[in-house]
């Protein structure tokens, strides 16, 4: 399965970039994340290696995360792997010239395990579409209110 979508969002590329990588504003526009444990880390670098734990329906889900890619304020790429699906994540921040506007373009690529997972994406595929739509909703909202101390 592949993702792509972009939001607008009215912030700077620097409120944006600490949204995506810093590990306490990560978990309020990620639904259902509960935990973030890494080894002393509190956000998102080069080579990083964590474990997502998610609360839903069926109890946790166990998400082990390696930042592949990390350009501050323009680009995150992550690499999950989760018990049947491995996922290649990039958060792009395209800046407006006002400097006070940004686009983020994310796309993404899942693969599903057992391998005949992958022929019924569009039913597993869609909620998780679904879910990281609002995700995006959710971190656009809490951007754009983000007040800098």
């Amino acid at each position: 399965m592949r993702y792509k979508e972009y939001i607008d969002i009215n912030c700077s590329p620097e409120v944006l970039f600490k949204h995506l990588t810093d590990q306490h504003l990560i978990k309020e526009w990620t639904h259902g994340l509960t935990t973030i444990k890494s080894k002393g880390a509190k956000s998102r670098r080069k080579n990083l290696k964590q474990e997502l734990i998610y609360k839903d329906i069926k109890g946790k889900i166990v998400v082990r995360e390696q930042v592949t890619e990390f350009e501050k304020n323009k680009q995150v790429s992550l690499q999950w792997e989760a018990d049947q699906m491995d996922v290649n994540k990039t958060y792009e921040i395209l800046t407006a010239s006002n400097k006070e506007q940004c686009r983020l373009v994310v796309t993404a690529k899942v693969s599903f395990y057992p391998k005949f997972l992958n022929l019924i994406t569009f039913v597993i595929g869609g909620s998780i579409k679904s879910q990281w739509s609002k995700d995006l909703s959710l971190l656009k909202k809490n951007a754009e209110n983000f007040k800098t101390n």
